[in-house]
């Protein structure tokens, strides 16, 4: 584990003001003018961002204008050292998972317990995606990320202790962190009774749904099997039930659930079945009975 002092220690006050600022100003430029940081900060912006971009932490450019944006680095950078500020995180590991949108790492709490630190990255390569299929909407992957990390602990607090979520514990800017759970997604997992798993997968999704909570993108990939329970993941594209295609991103999380349990293990379970049970309208506690 490397301390996060170590981490970020590399970084002088006026470099991290000017983060701060590229930052600030990155949901009104793609490219901010070096001209709008200096009236934000005090000092020789033209050197300091020299140094930053030499730490990979900003791109510079001077196409039409001198301008600068923050660099995945330096994203990360601003959101560790808040992290570190609001006492949550004292240490970060290794990688531990990387996805289209995302970078895990592992990490160790202030007191002392093992987390994991998700770093949001919602890039160009997903973004008319992430327009079509998301409640929010922002011109810059940056401000984009920083929204998605937001909404996904916003989600976790609103689930943690009533559906099996990782309990979060800090959010800031890109970065998220979160409960370290040890476990396999089901995917990877085979199931000795697999019935049983099916019936508490089902009865998250409807825990979720009493909340309001649609997951959005479930499948067997953001499930987790963990001290023989199922722990849903991967939140940051959850949607309320009432808003629009909240209805049919239900019916579809339970139908790829069921395909699933159907193709691994020969389980038939109609979604209509399912999804009455989901929404309560079958007056059962268990999908079984």
């Amino acid at each position: 584990m490397r301390r996060l002092r170590e981490e970020v220690g590399n970084i002088n006050t006026a470099e991290l003001k000017t983060l701060r600022a590229v930052y600030s100003l990155s949901k009104d430029y793609n490219y901010i003018p070096l001209t709008l940081i200096q009236n934000r900060i005090k000092g020789d912006v033209e050197n300091i961002t020299r140094s930053l971009a030499g730490k990979k932490m900003i791109q510079r450019r001077k196409k039409d204008y001198e301008g600068v944006r923050l660099t995945f680095k330096g994203l990360s950078v601003l959101a560790l050292k808040t992290l570190s500020e609001m006492n949550v995180l004292s240490s970060i590991g290794s990688v531990v998972d990387t996805g289209k949108e995302s970078v895990i790492y592992d990490g160790l709490s202030e007191s002392g317990g093992e987390v994991i630190i998700k770093f949001h990255r919602v890039g160009a390569t997903s973004f008319k995606k992430v327009k079509e299929k998301r409640e929010y909407y922002a011109h810059s992957w940056i401000v984009l990320s920083s929204i998605s990390a937001m909404r996904e602990y916003r989600c976790l607090l609103k689930l943690s202790g009533v559906v099996n979520v990782p309990r979060p514990y800090g959010c800031a800017y890109n970065a998220v962190v979160m409960e370290r759970i040890d476990g396999r997604e089901l995917s990877k997992t085979f199931l000795e009774d697999p019935e049983f798993f099916l019936g508490e997968v089902l009865n998250q999704i409807k825990r979720m749904y009493r909340l309001g909570v649609v997951h959005g993108d479930l499948s067997e990939f953001n499930i987790l099997i963990a001290d023989d329970a199922p722990y849903i993941i991967d939140l940051p594209q959850y949607l309320n039930f009432s808003s629009p295609g909240g209805k049919e991103l239900l019916e579809r999380d339970v139908y790829l659930v069921l395909k699933h349990f159907r193709k691994k293990y020969g389980i038939e379970l109609s979604l209509e079945s399912a999804l009455k049970y989901v929404r309560g309208e079958n007056g059962r506690d268990n999908i079984w009975s």
